[in-house]
């Protein structure tokens, strides 16, 4: 994923490998792909669409419920959602980017009570 060169490296990553993904990996793929996203011929216009990208938001809500993300892994996550938003590639109020963020929020409230 660290080699990748376009948005679609990182979801084909992501499709060949979700099952084997951890909350590390779900970071840098946001993280990623938030980079990328203000490039000409970037993220697909309907990220909320493709597969890997639904599996990557599931994988980010199991990790926030389950409590396996770091709170490094959260905010790289959250901010790489905020840069996708931000350069017009994701909607956060559709349904399931908005109930990862707010999973995300959860998820972040619960770490910062742990400190």
């Amino acid at each position: 994923m660290a080699k990748a060169a376009c948005p679609q490296d990182i979801l084909a990553v992501v499709r060949d490998s979700l099952n084997e993904l951890d909350h590390i990996h779900v970071s840098m793929a946001f993280n990623r792909l938030g980079k990328m996203a203000k490039s000409r011929d970037s993220t697909p216009r309907h990220l909320k669409e493709d597969e890997a990208f639904k599996g990557l938001l599931r994988l980010v809500r199991n990790c926030a419920k389950h409590g396996t993300s770091g709170s490094q892994a959260v905010a790289d996550t959250t901010h790489g959602i905020a840069r996708l938003q931000e350069a017009g590639r994701l909607d956060t109020t559709h349904g399931s980017v908005k109930d990862t963020l707010a999973a995300l929020e959860t998820a972040a409230g619960r770490m910062a009570r742990a400190r």
